[in-house]
């Protein structure tokens, strides 16, 4: 069956994004200061929690889509401008 060889990929690939998530989004907080001079710590919860639902939509993303669907360039796109828009954020306030 094909969800059988696509479901582990899909989760795997839920974890990555979930990663560069976690890890743009950690970088824009921190790039912010706080009104005492401090930067953001890291939370480890915050980030498993972003690498889980990673998981979870990769998972979810092998039952409601194939890979060369609209839906799921749609998907891949808005991930992509959500990472890059963090760093970018985060580089502007950093300079």
């Amino acid at each position: 069956m094909i969800l059988e060889s696509v479901l582990p990929l899909s989760i795997e690939l839920g974890i990555l994004a979930g990663l560069a998530v976690a890890g743009s989004g950690y970088i824009q907080e921190y790039s912010k200061k706080h009104k005492d001079g401090s930067h953001e710590k890291f939370n480890v919860d915050k980030f498993a929690m972003t690498v889980a639902i990673g998981a979870v939509v990769g998972g979810a993303m092998a039952f409601i889509s194939d890979f060369d669907s609209a839906v799921t360039l749609f998907l891949v796109n808005a991930g992509i401008i959500a990472i890059i828009g963090s760093l970018v954020k985060a580089f502007f306030r950093m300079s």
